[in-house]
């Protein structure tokens, strides 16, 4: 074998070991100093881009990776079962949200509110 052709499969095997190894640290270095990691989601690199899955009950409301997937949708009052879901408090109330749903709480005795909205 002519050390031509040597040369070409040390080439493919040096790559391929490369590649591999790459792969499995990629989402740490996705990008050139990207880092994929994140609160409460999953990144993984793709095409040297970062892509986040948030944990369950959790969303990336803000729009913004930086500070991950920042609202818990089933405890979070600005964002109750959902991005922008608000939970307002009426009069003489409070609202809160518990698992992912607007109730009232702390009512006034004598004054009456229906259990949920």
């Amino acid at each position: 074998m002519s050390s031509q052709i040597r040369a070409v499969i040390l080439s493919v095997v040096a790559v391929t070991l490369m590649c591999s190894v790459f792969s499995v640290i990629d989402a740490k270095v996705c990008g050139g100093d990207a880092d994929c990691l994140t609160n409460n989601a999953d990144g993984t690199c793709v095409s040297g881009t970062c892509k986040y899955l948030c944990h369950s009950n959790y969303k990336d409301c803000d729009h913004d990776m930086d500070n991950g997937c920042e609202c818990n949708i089933l405890t979070d009052e600005a964002n109750c079962g959902g991005c922008g879901r608000y939970c307002p408090s009426p009069y003489n109330a409070k609202a809160s949200c518990e698992a992912g749903k607007c109730v009232i709480t702390d009512s006034d005795e004598d004054f009456f509110i229906p259990g949920q909205y």
